[in-house]
């Protein structure tokens, strides 16, 4: 994520107003390296991944930067940017 976040940097310090971060499976984005978030064992019996009434033969990641928290810090670190996605593939909405 640190590579995508310095890229970001640099377009907003060149004055660049919106980021779209494109890719097949955006929504699959779960970078394992580094400094991983994993959860407790009482977390990870507590975790819903899904509403209620949906399942999916998937299992759902439990740590790690996840595409939600890449766009979080993104948007945090600069509110001026407005950021897009697309191609999220729908097992992971």
């Amino acid at each position: 994520p640190e590579s995508i976040l310095r890229d970001i940097d640099g377009l907003a310090a060149a004055g660049v107003k919106e980021v779209t971060l494109l890719g097949q499976n955006v929504n699959s984005y779960c970078y394992l390296g580094g400094e991983v978030g994993g959860m407790s064992k009482a977390g990870a019996e507590s975790f819903r991944a899904y509403a209620e009434g949906f399942t999916s033969v998937y299992k759902p990641r439990r740590e790690g930067v996840t595409f939600a928290k890449l766009l979080k810090s993104a948007a945090e670190q600069h509110p001026e940017v407005r950021f897009r996605f697309t191609s999220p593939h729908p097992k992971d909405f």
